[in-house]
Parts: structure tokens; sequence; C-alpha cells
């Protein structure tokens, strides 16, 4: 694995999700040198570090891709991906009352089955 290459395209994927380093080492419980290290290129990532990135909505497969070719072209759009992240943010309860309110949005939006 190039670390260097690694080390870039974390940073970037970090970015494009919205995270912070530190949101990034807090949640997934590391210390902020060790995520320092893996984002400089300095620090092969073991395998619970890139689960739990993958946990937080990062893309680890193309962190691991050691060619140059680009990344797809993301398919959400901004507000999408901005309440995307949010949503991550949230906690178990958090993610299950907002799911609760999408479900009563939803059902306020439909049509009714008569038509009506």
């Amino acid at each position: 694995m190039d670390l260097q290459r690694f080390g870039y395209r974390l940073v970037s994927e970090r970015e494009r999700l919205g995270f912070k380093a530190i949101d990034v080492y807090s949640r997934l419980n590391i210390h902020r040198n060790s995520q320092s290290q893996y984002e400089r290129g300095l620090k092969e990532p073991g395998i619970s570090y890139l689960a739990g990135l993958l946990t937080l909505g990062f893309d680890v497969v193309w962190l691991l891709n050691d060619d140059d070719q680009t990344r797809p072209v993301d398919v959400l759009k901004d507000d999408e991906r901005t309440l995307l992240c949010a949503y991550r943010a949230l906690s178990a309860h958090g993610r299950y009352l907002v799911g609760e309110v999408a479900q009563q949005l939803k059902g306020a939006v439909e049509p009714s089955s008569d038509g009506s």
C-alpha cells in the first residue's frame, strides 16, 4: 500500500464527508497522533481502523486503491450529503427518532389510496 496516497485520500474523504480530524479520532476512539500519522502517510492503518472508517461512511475501497483512477462521481447532492453526515453523527436513539419523523412526513405527503 502506498501510505502517502492513502493519507492524501484519507484527508480528501474526511473533508468530503464534512468531518474534522477530531471527529474521526474521537468517534473511533483512537489517539489524535494516530489519526495524524494516518493522514500524513506515516502509519499503516489496521483492520479495526478501516472498519471504523466504514461505519462513518468512508469509501474504504477507494482509500485502499493504489491506482490513479479518480473516484466515481458522487451520487448524493450537497444537501443530501449534509443530511446524511448529520444523521450518522446521531446516537442510535437519535437515528430512531429521525426514522420515525421521516415515516410521518412520508405519510403526510403521499396521496391517499382513494385518489383524494
